[in-house]
């Protein structure tokens, strides 16, 4: 049976395999929320047979797209800053840096980052090497104080796996033979166990995805308004909240809106429909069955 907690990860070569492939070509990858009034610096790591003689990051506020024009004037050049020998890929990385002027609180900050092949006119941007701006990775962060708030010092988190948690009093679980199939937690079966969870000192709740979705784990939602019908109501959700508020507790909900599942009534639509309006919100290797993953 496959590791259910680290994935492929769990083995040493799948590890490594990951390793390669994110040093491979130029990668940005790591990203972090900027405080305001500071530089932000941006890191960049190239390595593999093609050599760079220049890195550059583009950037823009809010809700313009930086253009990928060398000549914008909201660009800036990153530098090499030191080199490293990667003994897994045999191989040099060297890693470059630059920074984008400090920015106001609340700004939307957006960027693409580009390499040109020595000796050539051909810029690949990170993280997807493509040659196309159009295609081009676009990175964004929100530039604000991500300081916990002060509450979470004293949280003494539970974390609820709903559909392995609890089905609720006078129900049974699901009859399972894979681990993913339904095993049949619900709401209800949290609301029936808030006592329990409240005398074991728990003042947090941390919740699993809980929105309609085709999966077990929740992750890939398809609407984004709606409980699970497996879960249980809005309502149940609304009943949980407010009895937990009532013994002290709070709910975290493990949200996930940047990304959903392949059963979103957008996608099939962009999927079945080429002039669909959602067509573009999607990356498209052959429509309409070759589209880009999620990297999660």
């Amino acid at each position: 049976m496959p590791n259910t907690i680290y994935g492929h990860h769990i083995f040493p070569e799948n590890r490594i395999a990951q390793h390669l492939k994110d040093i491979q070509g130029i990668k940005h990858l790591s990203r972090r929320a900027p405080l305001p009034g500071e530089p932000i610096t941006i890191t960049v790591t190239t390595s593999g047979p093609l050599p760079f003689d220049e890195i550059r990051c583009w950037y823009a506020n809010d809700d313009l797209l930086p253009s990928s024009s060398p000549f914008h004037p909201s660009s800036f050049i990153l530098h090499p800053s030191f080199t490293n020998w990667d003994q897994p890929s045999w191989a040099y990385v060297r890693t470059w840096t630059g920074e984008i002027p400090p920015q106001a609180e609340g700004v939307v900050l957006r960027y693409r980052i580009a390499g040109r092949v020595t000796g050539t006119e051909s810029w690949i941007y990170a993280d997807n090497q493509t040659q196309n701006p159009d295609e081009a990775t676009d990175f964004a962060v929100y530039v604000g104080d991500p300081s916990a708030p002060e509450w979470t010092r004293n949280a003494i988190l539970y974390h609820i796996y709903l559909d392995r948690f609890y089905p609720g009093d006078g129900r049974a679980w699901n009859p399972v033979t894979h681990v993913s199939d339904f095993h049949g937690g619900t709401l209800r079966g949290v609301i029936d166990k808030l006592d329990y969870l409240h005398n074991l000192g728990v003042n947090t709740l941390w919740l699993s995805p809980l929105f309609a979705s085709p999966t077990h784990h929740g992750y890939d939602a398809t609407d984004l308004c709606t409980v699970e019908p497996r879960f249980g109501t809005n309502a149940d959700l609304k009943e949980l909240i407010e009895q937990s508020h009532a013994r002290g507790i709070r709910i975290l909900l493990d949200f996930v809106p940047n990304h959903w599942s392949n059963q979103h009534p957008t996608f099939l639509a962009a999927q079945n429909d080429p002039d669909s309006p959602y067509r573009d919100w999607y990356i498209w290797r052959n429509w309409p069955d070759e589209y880009r993953l999620s990297s999660t």
